[in-house]
């Protein structure tokens, strides 16, 4: 999750693809780098045990259940961040919010990666 905001910051499209599912690399898969000022975690946390309805939704209705993914390799975090552009033309206004992340893997081999967000 950490490098995802680290190549945020560093308007680094080709990292930030390279945490991220192949279902995210579309030409409008990341944006606002342009007056991108920073983001910055606020706090970030694992809530994959304490709310367990997070992981069943994405693997019943959510794209766990077009990709296949076992139970076992979903994690839910929630993040608290702050985001601040240099002007007011980004995907979202300059502020703090709450998102979740759901990160997925192949197999216990695998690195983890965004397979999707939403608040």
């Amino acid at each position: 999750m950490e490098m995802y905001f680290d190549y945020y910051n560093k308007h680094d499209k080709e990292g930030l693809l390279s945490v991220m599912t192949e279902h995210h690399n579309s030409p409008n898969a990341v944006w606002g780098f342009d007056d991108l000022e920073y983001m910055k975690i606020i706090e970030l946390e694992d809530v994959t045990n304490s709310i367990r309805e997070y992981v069943d939704d994405y693997l019943t209705t959510g794209r766990g259940s077009i990709n296949g993914v076992k139970k076992e390799n979903v994690r839910v975090f929630t993040c608290f961040y702050e985001v601040k552009y240099r002007e007011e033309t980004g995907p979202q206004n300059s502020g703090k919010y709450k998102m979740k992340y759901i990160l997925i893997r192949q197999d216990e081999r695998s690195p983890w990666l965004i397979d999707d967000r939403g608040y």
